[in-house]
């Protein structure tokens, strides 16, 4: 059980710095042509998150 608990840690760690490195990832790639601003950027950020967690969720499951 304290192995399982350890490797529950280990994922939440990958899982903080993996969301980080999306987050960065995903302003960079947004497009320039939009020109948002506040809950506007927000709004189509999250949508970008939500999708690219979607995805890698269902890569997972094939493999």
């Amino acid at each position: 059980m304290a192995k399982m608990k350890e490797l529950d840690r280990v994922a939440q760690v990958v899982a903080e710095n993996m969301l980080e490195q999306l987050y960065e990832n995903i302003h960079w790639s947004m497009p320039a042509d939009e020109n948002l601003e506040g809950d506007e950027y927000m709004q189509m950020h999250n949508y970008i998150m939500s999708r690219a967690l979607h995805y890698m969720f269902k890569l997972t499951k094939k493999k």
